[in-house]
């Protein structure tokens, strides 16, 4: 830093003997005299500047400086792990971690297309049921086991006392727990629920369409199913759960019972409900389409028949509306059970 150094000084006087001070005619005497004069005139302080650089100074105030934005950086980052705050995505410990270190996110788009495309990476998601489909979803939902030690047993919120050590010819570090990560279990629940969509499926559909739903729904239940994969996939949940062995068991069982750090769900239903009764939206009203301004529309997806103006819907309530009109590109398939015309 730059400091500006003030001097100080003052006039200088010449000091005369009083044997010598005798008269002005005295040529030594007049001027020293007359020069004492001149010196009085001008008596006063004056100032002069004169900067300086002090390195000293300069590297003490950076590292002063570097040093309180590090500890700021730090404790900031600390308060918001420990105490949370609004809109910020909490994340549980996890030892994927450690095992995975180069873990990489990336930019994904989610599919809303109700029918299988060719060119889609994992178009076999939304294809019919057949053997290559169910190998797909085994494939999918396949669950690793690999080793966790006895400290993360305890960051996960579990007892090592309960939880299954792997086997020491098995090769794996000493004292190594039993772990697979959530996602997969989240995945394997959604192919059960995939496999057992007819579970109350006569409660709500069989009424109308028998043991056979129409295609249109059919694609509504694909699109919903293959919509929850790609979000799980997309969100995978590294958190893990233990195995543990169960009374009248012979064999582990896996612990699901997880510690998980989770959004106020009953703060987003609040809103949302708050928001649903300021926002209603009666879109089924004719002329829905009048009542917005001009957009751009999109062609359809491939493959995909067109639901149009003219098609009819019937309502079933609670938001459930099957088309039962005639689609473009279904012209003269059964894609309904009943009289086309019953409800119209």
């Amino acid at each position: 830093m730059w400091w500006l150094m003030t001097r100080w000084t003052r006039s200088q006087y010449t000091a005369i003997s009083q044997n010598s001070l005798l008269t002005e005619d005295d040529p030594e005497i007049g001027d020293a005299l007359k020069e004492g004069r001149e010196r009085e005139v001008r008596r006063k302080w004056q100032i002069k500047p004169a900067m300086k650089c002090n390195f000293s100074g300069v590297l003490i105030l950076v590292a002063g400086a570097a040093l309180l934005i590090a500890l700021t950086i730090q404790c900031t980052i600390w308060y918001l792990l420990s105490r949370g705050m609004p809109g910020l995505r909490p994340t549980e410990f996890s030892p994927l971690y450690r095992l995975f270190n180069n873990i990489h996110y990336e930019i994904a788009t989610i599919r809303t297309g109700h029918l299988a495309t060719a060119d889609a990476p994992d178009h076999i998601y939304r294809q019919p049921q057949s053997v290559e489909v169910h190998d797909a979803w085994v494939n999918l939902t396949d669950t690793a086991i690999f080793p966790i030690t006895r400290n993360e047993v305890i960051r996960l919120g579990k007892d090592p006392d309960y939880a299954v050590k792997a086997p020491e010819e098995w090769g794996w570090p000493k004292d190594s727990y039993l772990a697979s990560l959530e996602v997969f279990h989240h995945l394997h629940c959604l192919d059960v629920l995939r496999r057992n969509l007819l579970h109350h499926y006569h409660v709500y559909w069989g009424v109308r369409f028998g043991f056979s739903p129409n295609l249109v729904w059919t694609w509504h239940l694909t699109h919903c199913l293959d919509i929850l994969r790609q979000h799980l996939m997309c969100n995978a949940d590294t958190a893990m759960f233990i195995y543990s062995y169960v009374e009248g068991q012979t064999e582990p069982q896996g612990d699901f019972t997880v510690q998980k750090k989770c959004i106020n769900f009953d703060q987003i239903h609040e809103w949302n409900y708050k928001k649903r009764q300021d926002n209603l939206l009666h879109s089924h009203e004719p002329p829905w389409r009048s009542r917005v301004a001009p957009i751009k529309e999109l062609p359809p997806a491939p493959g995909v028949p067109r639901i149009t103006n003219e098609t009819v819907y019937v309502d079933y309530g609670d938001g459930l509306s099957v088309p039962t009109g005639v689609i473009p590109g279904l012209e003269g398939k059964e894609y309904c059970l009943g009289e086309i015309g019953e409800y119209t």
